[in-house]
């Protein structure tokens, strides 16, 4: 019985300590600004060997961390996947692609013979064409948000861009350049 209740408040005591291999965890906030203006949408991400964290960008440009350790992070922010330019990968196209594809419409048609048919009844497994790009609508909100950032920034060898966390709250504001 004492070894049950001694293994229970060490295992409470460890709970209660934290798990940071840096003692006290933070909560930082901040904006990314691009040529004095926010950037609209994107991740910013804090790396370390502690671990990645990352946080997403708000239309004015602000971000918020909670619990990151504290210690030296470099700092990556990406807004790619909110180009309305970016093209579309077509993985059906690719050898592993039409093998997977084949399958899964082999899979569909037996499927549908099981069940009866349905909206795929008939497709054998056919999906909408996705390749074509966003519609007009998600297209103009994309244009909206996005702002093209330098290419440096999305990775951590180039960024330039560091912040050395210490506990409690803190703010931390980008500035982006050319």
């Amino acid at each position: 019985m004492w070894k049950l209740s001694a293994a229970a408040l060490c295992g409470l005591v460890a709970a209660l300590a934290g798990c940071s291999k840096s003692g006290a965890s933070s909560t930082v906030t901040g904006r990314v600004l691009y040529k004095g203006e926010p950037v609209k949408a994107g991740i910013v991400y804090f790396k370390s060997d502690q671990g990645e964290y990352y946080a997403q960008l708000r239309d004015n440009g602000t971000y918020t961390f909670n619990n990151l350790p504290t210690g030296t992070f470099t700092v990556v922010v990406d807004n790619e996947t909110w180009n309305p330019e970016q093209k579309q990968q077509d993985y059906v196209k690719s050898k592993a692609g039409k093998k997977i594809s084949a399958g899964m419409a082999k899979g569909f048609s037996e499927y549908d013979k099981m069940v009866g048919g349905g909206a795929m009844a008939g497709k054998g497994g056919a999906a909408e064409d996705t390749t074509t790009g966003p519609s007009k609508e998600v297209k103009e909100e994309l244009t909206r948000l996005y702002v093209k950032l330098p290419k440096k920034y999305s990775h951590p060898k180039t960024s330039g861009l560091s912040y050395t966390v210490v506990g409690g709250e803190q703010t931390k504001d980008f500035e982006l350049t050319d």
